[in-house]
């Protein structure tokens, strides 16, 4: 008697739970979660799981801005920029930052044809390096890239966009971190990824920005 009013119990509790997500979702503004309020950084309602961000904002740094959008899940943008007081300060979060991230990613073995963290000229500003991380692919018949596409036609602009992607600039004391994954349509989310509008990429045409990354996601042998 007492096993079956135990698992009747939990019966109630665990369709109370899935009721109270559903809840959640259906009655989520255009289903659209979205802050810049920098006391939500890695928060219950808007965590953070990617290795590019430390868990907590480092005490030595401004938050310039901040910015977590997500949609159903299926398009993310999470920015953040941050302002120095030293190089020094800049150096060590830097630092920390890739150690963080190559020990998330210590058990996955590396790409075959660059690191996980791969160096490229920033050419919207040439005080910045961009620092690309390998493990956002999209992945394809014909192809792995990490990067985005900027994709017009008569109708409609398109954001194709999977990328992870560390800026910094010791001239201006700032790190930009951004992370965003999706096929964002303007028309349809009538959103501009904060990457782009920071450093004005270009939107009024065809344009990308990938490289071709060749790895696997097989655990490391023992």
């Amino acid at each position: 008697m007492v096993k079956r009013i135990l698992r009747f119990f939990v019966l109630i509790v665990f369709c109370a739970v899935i009721v109270f997500a559903l809840y959640k979702i259906l009655t989520a503004e255009n289903h659209f979660w979205h802050t810049e309020n920098v006391e939500d950084y890695n928060t219950t309602e808007y965590p953070i799981y990617e290795p590019i961000f430390l868990e907590e904002l480092p005490k030595t740094a401004h938050a310039v801005t901040f910015c977590h959008s997500d949609y159903w899940y299926e398009v993310k943008d999470i920015f953040l920029e941050l302002k120095f007081d030293t190089e020094d300060d800049m150096r060590k979060y830097l630092t920390d930052l890739k150690i963080k991230c190559l020990k998330d990613l210590e058990d996955i073995k590396p790409p075959s044809n660059v690191e996980w963290l791969f160096e490229q000229q920033n050419p919207y500003d040439e005080s910045f390096t961009d620092v690309f991380c390998a493990l956002y692919v999209t992945a394809t018949s014909s192809e792995s890239i990490t990067g985005y596409r900027i994709t017009l036609d008569d109708q409609d602009k398109m954001y194709d966009c999977n990328f992870g992607i560390i800026s910094y600039s010791y001239e201006k004391l700032t790190v930009i971190q951004s992370y965003i994954r999706g096929n964002i349509r303007e028309s349809l989310y009538d959103y501009i990824p904060k990457y782009f509008l920071r450093f004005n990429v270009p939107l009024d045409e065809n344009y990308e920005r990938v490289f071709f990354v060749e790895y696997s996601n097989e655990k490391q042998d023992d």
